[in-house]
C-alpha cells in the first residue's frame, strides 16, 4: 500500500515538473528566433519530456531560473545537450 502511494507520488511530481518544463519553454517561444526553430524546439521538447527522469527536469528548471540573464538561444542549447 505504501509504495503504491509513493509511485503515485512521484507520478504526480514528474507530471507537474513536465508542465513547468513545457510552461516555460512556451513563455520563452521554445527558445527560438523563427516559425521553423519552434517547431523543431517544441519536437526535441517532447523528446526531453518522455526520456527525462524527475530529478533532469528540476535540475533544469533550477537552471533555467538562475540563467534568467543569457539569452535564450544559448539556454536552448543548454537544455539539449
Amino acid at each position: 500500500m505504501l509504495a503504491k502511494k509513493e509511485k503515485e507520488s512521484i507520478k504526480k511530481a514528474v507530471k507537474k515538473e513536465k508542465k513547468n518544463f513545457r510552461s516555460l519553454c512556451k513563455t520563452n517561444n521554445y527558445f527560438a528566433a523563427d516559425d521553423k526553430s519552434i517547431i523543431r524546439n517544441m519536437e526535441d521538447l517532447e523528446t526531453l519530456c518522455e526520456i527525462l527522469p524527475l530529478n533532469e527536469y528540476v535540475a533544469l528548471l533550477n537552471v533555467s531560473v538562475l540563467s534568467r540573464t543569457n539569452s535564450n538561444s544559448s539556454m536552448y542549447s543548454y537544455l539539449i545537450i
